[in-house]
């Protein structure tokens, strides 16, 4: 699993700690992990993991995409087209005025972490 996290292949990916959920077939495997060696899998996957997403982000810096507006109080939450709403990260634009929700606008991103991207359009100031 770590070879495939570094070779790169994901832009976002979640990781939970195997566990014997019932109703399930695991509710009867016997050979378990301790719950140590499972967090630690999981954070080390993780940790492999924001550094490629935050390596990817970077690459939107000074480019400007279409975003999606999701949500509008004084700072506008919006996605990219491949993001999926509350699962992925999200894009950030400080409002100048009220912008409808649905509406696509182009943002030019300023910023990049490891989850979400900043950025303005002409209708807006920066956050």
């Amino acid at each position: 699993m770590i070879e495939f996290v570094e070779a790169g292949y994901t832009h976002h990916f979640g990781v939970f700690e195997y566990s014997h959920e019932l109703g399930t077939l695991a509710e009867a495997f016997t050979d378990d992990v301790p719950d140590h060696i499972k967090k630690m899998r999981c954070d080390e996957l993780m940790q492999i993991q924001q550094k490629i997403s935050l390596e990817k982000n970077k690459k939107f810096l000074g480019k400007t995409i279409p975003v999606i507006i999701d949500k509008n109080n004084k700072i506008c939450i919006g996605r990219r087209y491949c993001d999926a709403p509350e699962v992925d990260g999200a894009v950030y634009v400080s409002a100048a005025e009220k912008i409808p929700v649905g509406s696509i606008i182009p943002v030019t991103i300023t910023e990049a972490d490891i989850y979400d991207l900043k950025g303005i359009n002409e209708y807006q100031r920066e956050i």
